[in-house]
């Protein structure tokens, strides 16, 4: 997703992208997208009701995310 954003900012001129997803996966979408795209990025969150042991089980999740993220290099 981060590659397709950076050839579609290319490809149309953008200089500025709103990025909508769930409020566990801002952190390391914006993580992830900054290395392949250049501009702005502006990070909302969808609207849901999140329970305690989603919550639980996404910190997990993107914790793990995050490593991996970090074991890659470049876009």
């Amino acid at each position: 997703e981060a590659q397709e954003l950076r050839r579609l900012a290319h490809l149309y001129g953008w200089k500025r992208v709103i990025v909508v997803t769930s409020v566990p996966h801002i952190s390391r979408a914006r993580f992830i997208l900054d290395r392949c795209f250049d501009g702005e990025l502006v990070m909302a969150s969808s609207p849901e009701d999140i329970s305690l042991s989603y919550w639980a089980w996404t910190y997990a999740y993107q914790t793990a995310g995050y490593v991996r993220a970090f074991s890659h290099t470049g876009c």
